[in-house]
């Protein structure tokens, strides 16, 4: 039975969800993990299921952005104000349990005051909270399995299932490479933003450029760890098995990028265009990443600098696509007081 549970509105937190999730997968095995939307089997009973696996869990992990409080239904009441809404049922639930309850807020989400809560959830705004921000989401993150971590230790007397390839990761000397990485997968951050629909103010399009500037950053800390192995492919020197699993691991990161790309909903005609040259340059780094893959996995020198050769040629095509997006992004943030953002990521 997993150990963690994920409790998200959809309408809220879709896309920082996906990225809690996919990092807690690989620090803890999937099967450690519950969101409804990936651990759910196909045709069970979906309260039954999910009333299950709350009653099981060893930790709760509450999503909140700033529309998690005031969601309303089709009547126009607020949904927390409805017995029968599953995120109050999960909270509530977890909290009759007196387990680990984690609120981790996002997007500016208000700091949760009993007040604002129904019976049965008013102890959540006692509970210390872990924000998600931008700027230092991968440690963000990092800290949430690291207090998730401590909790399974504690409840399964030091027992703590940890996938076997983040075991030999840190033997490698990676350390947090993982938690890093799958900040691509949230690059999905930015999905967040892209599955509620946005409207044409100054205020959505910062939010959709915030969102743009997260998966930017983490691309960045992506590049710096391709460009350490692709200098020694060119230099002719054979991969290590550290790094095979830097690439492997990278090329899944911007695999997850151009997904949060292509999630994002751009807010106004003008974005639009920006947000599909973003996807352009995120493809075609990605088959430059993916051709760096391969050659981590051949051993004769001279082949090892033809196939880097190849990746390098592809070098030209995937700067262009990031320049053309680079200038239309940053003309669109200049008419909102936002500074320009740089071409590496």
């Amino acid at each position: 039975m997993p150990g963690v549970f994920v409790s998200y509105r959809r309408s809220d937190a879709s896309g920082y969800a996906r990225l809690v999730y996919n990092e807690l997968a690989r620090r803890f095995g999937r099967r450690q993990v519950f969101m409804d939307i990936d651990t759910l089997r196909p045709g069970v009973e979906y309260g039954e299921e999910i009333n299950t696996h709350v009653g099981r869990c060893d930790v709760l992990v509450a999503l909140i952005g700033p529309r998690w409080l005031s969601a309303t239904n089709a009547d126009g009441g607020r949904r927390l104000d409805d017995p029968a809404d599953w995120v109050r049922s999960e909270v509530s639930a977890a909290l009759a349990r007196d387990i680990r309850v984690i609120p981790v807020l996002f997007d500016d989400a208000p700091i949760l005051k009993e007040a604002d809560l129904p019976e049965g959830m008013k102890a959540l705004a006692g509970r210390e909270v872990l924000e998600l921000t931008s700027r230092h989401s991968s440690e963000d993150l990092h800290r949430l399995a690291d207090a998730i971590a401590d909790e399974l230790r504690t409840k399964r007397g030091g027992s703590l299932p940890i996938r076997t390839w983040a075991a030999a990761r840190d033997r490698w000397g990676l350390g947090r490479l993982a938690a890093a990485g799958t900040l691509a997968a949230v690059g999905l951050v930015a999905i967040a933003v892209g599955l509620t629909r946005l409207g044409n103010d100054t205020g959505e399009v910062r939010q959709f450029a915030s969102s743009v500037d997260t998966i930017l950053a983490t691309s960045r800390r992506s590049r710096g760890r391709v460009n350490t192995v692709f200098s020694k492919l060119l230099a002719g020197r054979r991969a290590s098995a550290s790094d095979r699993a830097v690439i492997a691991d990278v090329v899944d990161n911007r695999g997850d990028l151009k997904a949060a790309a292509t999630g994002l909903i751009a807010p106004t005609d003008e974005a639009r265009p920006i947000r599909q040259r973003l996807i352009a340059a995120f493809d075609l780094s990605l088959r430059q990443d993916v051709q760096i893959q391969s050659c981590t996995t051949i051993s004769g020198r001279q082949q090892i600098v033809s196939c880097a050769q190849r990746a390098a040629s592809m070098n030209d095509a995937a700067t262009n696509a990031k320049n053309e997006f680079v200038a239309s992004f940053n003309r669109m943030r200049a008419k909102t007081g936002l500074e320009p953002v740089a071409a590496t990521f």
